[in-house]
C-alpha cells in the first residue's frame, strides 16, 4: 500500500475516532453495523466462532452500487485487540470510498 493511503488511513482513524469506535462498538454489541457517508455506505458484519477468531466482512456500497468488501480476521481478545482491528479495517473502508484526485 502507498505511504500516502497509510497516511490517509492514519488521518481517517484520529479524525472519525468517535464514530469509528461506536460503530466497533456496535459491531460487537449487535453483530451488524453502517456507516453513511456522503461517498457511500459501509456495512460491516462480524461472524462468531467459538474456537476461532472472529471474522470481520466489511461491504461498501456507491451510490446503492457495491464498490468493494474486504474480510478479514479479528482476535477473539483481548477486547482492546479486538476493538483496534475493527477501528483499523473502518478507516481502511472509510479511505476507499473517498473520491480520487484525477492525476
Amino acid at each position: 500500500m502507498p505511504d500516502h493511503r497509510l497516511a490517509r488511513i492514519g488521518s481517517i482513524a484520529a479524525e472519525q475516532q468517535e464514530l469509528l469506535h461506536a460503530t466497533a462498538d456496535g459491531l460487537e454489541r449487535t453483530g451488524t453495523a453502517e456507516i453513511s457517508i456522503a461517498e457511500g455506505n459501509i456495512g460491516g458484519r462480524l461472524i462468531r466462532f467459538r474456537w476461532a477468531p472472529y471474522l470481520l466482512d466489511i461491504s461498501r456500497t456507491r451510490e446503492g452500487v457495491p464498490a468493494g468488501w474486504s474480510l478479514g480476521t479479528v482476535p477473539r481478545s483481548p477486547a482492546s485487540a479486538r476493538t483496534a482491528a475493527i477501528t483499523s479495517a473502518l478507516a481502511q473502508a472509510l479511505a476507499a470510498l473517498e473520491p480520487v484526485a484525477p492525476r
